[in-house]
């Protein structure tokens, strides 16, 4: 008899997964809503630009900036390729708004993604994932490119993904993007600019390649 498929793991070992993934999560500041749940312990990485390299980074800093939705599909339980889910929440400064966050409404289910945030990143109800997607509002280029790089040099953005909107598999989505309500953006494509809502986007870098009717 072959080996179980990830995605078929016996229901034990996922409860035993959230199990340990729920108090790992509760101790670095996340939100959870009740009811909620995880597959397996995401890698959740804080990043505080405010200290020197070698400052121990205090989760406390960073509480309230992980608002996970209904759950984490964190496993690889999908049946394609992905490689878990990584978090990163990055600090650049000490005032308002100058800290990542990650912003889930309680009917969405992150799936195997890959989100870095220096401001926010947002979605909205009913957001559907395939696994494998990579999720940036700060690619690190800067914005002038004749000034010397650095933190107050660099491209930041939100990122929004309006309610009912569904992103394929294997997705890139690059800062300042808003992805309409009820777009489609197919599996591979570079989303650089904003998709209006009812659209379908494809492509690299992605361009609207139909139109749903409203």
């Amino acid at each position: 008899m072959g080996n179980l498929a990830p995605f078929a793991m016996p229901g034990r070992f996922l409860h035993e997964a959230n199990m340990r993934a729920l108090p790992m999560l509760r101790a670095l500041g996340a939100e959870l809503r009740r009811g909620f749940y995880s597959t397996d312990i995401p890698n959740v990485q804080f990043v505080d630009l405010t200290k020197g390299n070698d400052a121990p980074v205090d989760p406390g800093d960073f509480k309230g900036t992980l608002n996970l939705g209904n759950g984490l599909l964190a496993s690889r339980q999908s049946p394609f390729h992905a490689d878990g889910m990584n978090l990163t929440i990055v600090r650049w400064g000490t005032g308002p708004g100058q800290c990542g966050k990650i912003t889930a409404h309680d009917s969405v289910v992150l799936s195997e993604c890959h989100i870095v945030s220096y401001i926010e990143v947002r979605f909205g109800e009913h957001v559907l994932f395939g696994p494998g997607s990579v999720i940036i509002d700060c690619d690190g280029s800067p914005e002038d490119p004749e000034k010397p790089w650095g933190i107050d040099n660099m491209r930041m953005a939100p990122v929004v993904i309006e309610h009912d909107a569904w992103v394929g598999s294997n997705c890139i989505i690059m800062p300042g993007v808003t992805i309409g309500h009820h777009a489609t953006i197919s599996s591979g494509a570079v989303v650089t600019k904003d998709v209006p809502p009812h659209c379908l986007a494809v492509g690299n870098p992605a361009v609207i390649g139909a139109r749903f009717v409203e």
